[in-house]
């Protein structure tokens, strides 16, 4: 006995056959012109951006008012501080963020003779 292909697999086949034949392939315009998104970054004047994106802690803060400096602050307020003026005032209701009087302002690039950033900043200003 001899196995039957049904009609619907058949006109399956063919339906599946034609769209691929039909289908064109990639072609070369369908590539990025990369010569065309990298010229600008030939010219003599282009530097290419760097982010520095510093750890958790890796930000000095201040309060705008004031100017006074609340992150890191001394070291023995960085090893026994409260740090309550820090906390973010979030609405219980909506739980969003009140915006406060707190800032970022440079890098908290050393502490207790430690360096952690002055050595990539220089090298990017170069």
């Amino acid at each position: 006995m001899q196995a039957r292909i049904s009609p619907i697999m058949i006109w399956l086949g063919l339906a599946i056959g034609l769209l691929l034949a039909t289908t064109p392939a990639p072609a070369a315009r369908d590539k990025p012109d990369l010569k065309r998104i990298f010229a600008f970054s030939t010219s003599e004047h282009f530097r290419t951006p760097v982010i520095v994106v510093h750890g958790a802690f890796g930000a000095r803060f201040r309060d705008t008012g004031t100017g006074e400096g609340i992150w890191p602050g001394s070291q023995a307020n960085l090893l026994f501080g409260s740090y309550d003026e820090l906390a973010l005032d979030i609405k219980l209701a909506t739980l969003t963020v009140s915006a406060g009087k707190t800032e970022a302002y440079a890098l908290f690039d050393r502490v207790g003779g430690q360096d952690f950033y002055s050595k990539i900043i220089r090298v990017l200003r170069q």
